[in-house]
């Protein structure tokens, strides 16, 4: 799964077919230093990477957006989802709290 969203993340930056994207292996080492700071991630429907997510797969965006100063991550969801791994939460809505950043 964590190199599925990595090859979804870095074909969105190159132009390929989809078949050299099926065959694209990502560095994510090489991908975190060429997205650099300040970058945001919009993900439609998150749900479809699977619910929950599985914890590769939460860790992944948590280190990569969350964790890291100047990035960020914003999803649309048709399911309630939190941002911990292995966890769907049984409302009718999902209310998160933003992390506070201090400068």
């Amino acid at each position: 799964m964590t190199q599925a969203i990595l090859r979804l993340i870095a074909t969105q930056l190159v132009d390929c077919s989809s078949e050299q994207a099926r065959n694209l292996i990502v560095d994510r080492e090489a991908l975190d230093v060429h997205l650099g700071a300040n970058v945001e991630l919009l993900v439609d429907e998150v749900n479809n990477l699977g619910v929950p997510l599985d914890s590769e797969a939460a860790r992944l965006l948590r280190e990569m957006f969350l964790d890291t100063e100047g990035r960020f991550l914003v999803f649309s969801c048709h399911f309630p989802m939190s941002i911990e791994a292995d966890t769907v939460i049984a409302k009718d809505f999902l209310a998160m709290p933003l992390p506070v950043c201090w400068q």
